[in-house]
């Protein structure tokens, strides 16, 4: 991350800098990953690489705790999260991109490491009768379902799900494109990734709040918040090769601006002068530096000196005159 970024970042009032990583997966087997949960209540990780017909339990430091057989085998396995005792497994993505009108949703109850499970399976269709390619699923604050597609719109999965036919989903709003990968924050924000950018929105509208360059990382990857749920966790797309990071979950509260008072290790900045209109945020600099203005001051009191004695001696000379 560059510092420009940084510094940008810290204006807008979000991400500090990234942190070394207290999850760093290591499984060799996971080198195409296309989705990643957090399980609180199982103290855990779920990770799936798209093409899989296990998921793997992973501790909280990233080692392999075991694997869940599901029994079946995902088309593109791109999206993951647990609510209450179910992990839902996002069956939602194309091969290489590609759009599809039918996806499907697995449904594991109390997932164990090292059991074998028969998933419920649940068929879903597009609202609109359209297609679409999509890696994220979110779980709202009232354990709604939502798809968020790589062109940019949100689809509302139905509150009942049948394994009976196919449920469909309803269109709710527009989301950046390109997403990726996404997950809702403990305190109801949602933080969604695309190849490059991680932006942080409104829960509701997925309007974006704020939004920072990955650097370094792969253009594949996933996030999630950590166990604790002080962190967020960039992973990426290969546990093997990648590299996985974390940053501290931006506060809600923006961040002081370069308007607040600097600390007295600060560099002086541009102080505005009495007849500047203090409402002005135009980002100009009005009025004069303390050290220009320390100089006008010398410089005016020179002034003003010269003429002084010049004054005294036009005087003494009008004096010794009218003396004579």
């Amino acid at each position: 991350m560059t510092l420009a970024a940084l510094a940008a970042f810290a204006v807008a009032g979000a991400l500090p800098a990234w942190a070394a990583p207290t999850f760093a997966p290591t499984e060799a087997k996971l080198t195409n990953v296309g989705a990643l949960a957090s399980d609180v209540g199982g103290s855990r990780y779920w990770a799936i690489n798209a093409t899989d017909s296990s998921v793997y339990g992973l501790n909280a430091d990233g080692s392999v705790a075991g694997k869940v057989a599901l029994g079946v085998t995902p088309t593109g396995a791109e999206a993951m999260v647990k609510v209450d005792t179910t992990l839902y497994i996002g069956d939602i993505g194309g091969k290489a991109g590609a759009k599809r009108s039918a996806v499907v949703v697995y449904g594991v109850t109390n997932p164990t490491p090292g059991k074998t499970v028969t998933p419920k399976t649940y068929k879903l269709s597009y609202g609109d009768k359209t297609s679409h390619d999509a890696g994220t699923m979110l779980a709202t604050a009232s354990g709604a379902l939502e798809i968020i597609t790589t062109d940019g719109a949100a689809y509302q999965l139905p509150s009942a799900l049948k394994t009976t036919g196919t449920n469909t989903m309803t269109r709710l709003s527009d989301a950046p494109a390109g997403i990726i990968d996404g997950v809702t924050l403990s305190d109801g924000r949602v933080a969604l990734r695309s190849a490059d950018t991680l932006y942080l929105c409104d829960a509701l509208t997925l309007a974006v709040l704020t939004q920072q360059a990955i650097d370094g990382q792969p253009a594949g990857g996933t996030v999630v918040q950590s166990l604790d749920g002080t962190s967020l966790i960039l992973a990426p797309e290969s546990f093997k090769t990648g590299t996985t990071v974390t940053i501290p979950v931006p506060s809600a509260t923006p961040a002081p601006t370069a308007t607040e008072t600097p600390s007295a290790s600060a560099s002086p900045s541009p102080s505005v002068s009495p007849t500047s209109d203090p409402s002005d945020t135009s980002g100009a600099v009005v009025g004069k530096t303390a050290a220009e203005q320390a100089a006008a001051l010398d410089k005016s009191g020179s002034v003003i000196a010269l003429l002084g004695a010049g004054i005294v001696a036009v005087l003494g000379g009008v004096f010794v005159l009218f003396k004579r």
